[in-house]
């Protein structure tokens, strides 16, 4: 039994498959070398503020620090509309450092803050570290072009540690990675053995899978017909290769065929297809598309003739 030239043609139709999953996975490892997510479970110990710079340039964006005595700078952050955290500050070494403290885990006198732990992430932002400099230096009476040049640009903040999205995008990043792993190692396994693909395993609907494949590979090797690029048909079997799939149709299960009138547009040119729709007797529909009408009605012609007992056509 010679079944090269169908499984050459179900592994043609899957090798594209691997390209997308491929990619997927090696995007993944590419994202989790650049942004290292263990970081936001291995906190860094802050001892001191000093180190802030340092540490975030080194991608150490999650620390814990015990802070000795923080200031409340009297102004809130606000995110969709409501206060999410308040904005403490402390000196040290002549640099004011700013905090984010979120509201869930402050006391009910937040006043001042002494010896006050927590768990946060360092964020570089332009535009809020420019609108805490103006709110603050409005509140400590400082000039605001001056006071910008004594504050550290590293914002310590507690709320984006707890609130960050990065969990999310770990658990995103694990899902998609293993869905990628598992969609390639499945046509993997399909390129090897062609007999577990989708056009073999729907043959299941109509008797024996392994038997059908097999007197598929068979006739196809030996007597099938081209009736149009990419089909054919041999003594039980219409067979369609295209793109990505390949649908093998047992010509004794066909109980109703009809095509229609199709109008493609490319490039300014106008030309008709007429699709050919398939009906098995498990209700199965199959559409091969990009027909022309001369084939569609050989094909039509040939079925009815084999097989009178096929529905052909509809009424408008």
């Amino acid at each position: 039994m010679n079944t090269n030239n169908l499984t050459a043609s179900i592994r043609k139709s899957y090798f594209p498959r691997v390209i997308l999953p491929a990619v997927l996975i090696v995007a993944c490892i590419v994202f989790a070398i650049i942004n290292p997510f263990e970081s936001r479970y291995k906190s860094a110990d802050l001892k001191k503020l000093s180190d802030t710079a340092d540490l975030y340039e080194n991608h150490s964006g999650y620390v814990r620090f015990t802070a000795e005595t923080l200031y409340y700078a009297g102004i809130d952050y606000r995110a969709n509309g409501r206060i999410r955290a308040r904005v403490y500050y402390t000196i040290n070494n002549d640099v004011f450092y700013f905090f984010l403290i979120s509201t869930e885990e402050l006391p009910e006198d937040y006043g001042t803050l002494h010896n006050y732990e927590m768990n946060a992430r360092l964020v570089k932002n332009g535009t809020l570290f420019r609108r805490l400099t103006v709110d603050i230096s409005k509140e400590l009476g400082f000039p605001e072009s001056d006071f910008e040049d004594l504050c550290s640009h590293i914002i310590v903040s507690q709320y984006h540690y707890v609130h960050g999205f990065t969990s999310f995008y770990l658990i995103a990043l694990l899902v998609l990675c293993i869905l990628s792993v598992i969609q390639l190692s499945i046509i993997i396994l399909i390129l090897a053995m062609p007999q577990l693909s989708h056009a073999a395993f729907m043959l299941r609907h109509y008797g024996s899978r392994r038997g059908l494949y097999g007197q598929a590979c068979e006739e196809f090797a030996s007597s099938a017909t081209l009736m149009e690029e990419n089909i054919y048909m041999t003594e039980n079997f219409l067979i369609y290769t295209s793109g990505f799939h390949v649908e093998i149709i047992p010509l004794e299960n066909i109980v109703w065929l009809y095509n229609y009138n199709v109008i493609h547009k490319t490039k300014g040119r106008a030309k008709a297809y007429f699709p050919l729709c398939i009906v098995t007797d498990c209700k199965k529909i199959y559409k091969i598309h990009h027909i022309n009408q001369q084939t569609s009605d050989k094909i039509i012609d040939i079925i009815q003739t084999r097989y009178p007992e096929v529905m052909v056509g509809y009424d408008n």
